[in-house]
């Protein structure tokens, strides 16, 4: 019911509801430019930056290194992942982050 809900807004927002909202890109949009720029601009980054807090400082890296050694094979650059899924990688999100919405 909440998609089918979801759906008919989408498809009046190009007729009768429809609207231009200027976003932090620069670009204009619709209801359905709006959903797809929170998701991809606002969302994803958010999810990401809390993945690599998550595995990166609660479950520790160590975890999963050990699953992907599990069967025996050897993961290369372990040094340079941990790093990466705890230093780097939460910076350059939250960069791209701050830069999406427009700051």
């Amino acid at each position: 019911m909440i998609t089918l809900a979801g759906a008919v807004l989408v498809c009046l927002g190009y007729n009768l509801l429809y609207f231009e909202l200027p976003l932090p890109n620069g670009s204009t949009a619709q209801i359905l430019d709006l959903m797809d720029y929170i998701s991809n601009n606002v969302l994803m980054p958010l999810v990401a930056i809390g993945t690599c807090l998550l595995i990166g400082w609660a479950v520790k890296p160590k975890l999963i290194i050990d699953e992907v050694e599990k069967t025996g094979c050897v993961m290369g650059r372990k040094a340079m992942y941990i790093a990466m899924i705890k230093y780097i990688a939460p910076v350059m999100l939250a960069v791209l982050f701050i830069k999406s919405i427009g700051v």
